[in-house]
């Protein structure tokens, strides 16, 4: 997948500097992937679909901050993800096979308590899931999950508490 989005990148350093982005990124995604989609193939499919937007807009974004390109990446990755299971699931063909989403990762070993709390944290509104997200999964600090989702601190604040409350009562009820 990656020699084909190369491709379209026309800068040697452009190309290296994708590469780099490319294997700092990758496996994140695809365990972020799992955790939408429970399903190898589709997540597989959405990390190339990230990648492959990434690189049409390489150009603009390359000179971002690492924590700035960090979040445009994921936030990219989410949307891929929920355009797959929108179409899977419009075509009513989303199957999850149990046999599938058991195999064993190697690398890509997601943990049972990494499960238990991407399960929680998908239960959240949007606006949470994404705070939540970028500011503990991507240690952005507050101000900085403030600039990416365009919003003031004391409302990332506000996001973060109404969460932290979310999950606990989640917890609880288990």
């Amino acid at each position: 997948m990656l020699p084909i989005v190369l491709m379209g990148l026309v800068d040697e350093s452009d190309t290296r500097l994708f590469e780099e982005l490319y294997n700092t990124f990758e496996k994140k995604l695809f365990a972020y992937s799992m955790s939408i989609l429970h399903n190898r193939s589709l997540s597989e499919e959405a990390v190339s679909e990230t990648f492959f937007r990434l690189a049409k807009c390489f150009k603009r974004i390359h000179n971002l901050e690492v924590s700035e390109l960090e979040a445009f990446t994921v936030i990219i990755n989410r949307n891929c993800c929920y355009d797959i299971f929108r179409s899977e699931e419009k075509n009513s063909s989303i199957v999850i096979d149990e046999a599938e989403t058991n195999e064993s990762f190697s690398e890509e070993q997601i943990d049972l308590d990494n499960i238990i709390v991407t399960d929680l944290i998908n239960k959240l509104p949007e606006i949470y899931k994404d705070t939540i997200i970028l500011r503990y999964y991507y240690e952005l600090t507050e101000k900085e999950t403030a600039y990416q989702l365009g919003i003031s601190v004391s409302a990332v604040k506000k996001r973060l508490k109404y969460a932290f409350n979310f999950l606990r009562k989640e917890t609880s009820n288990e």
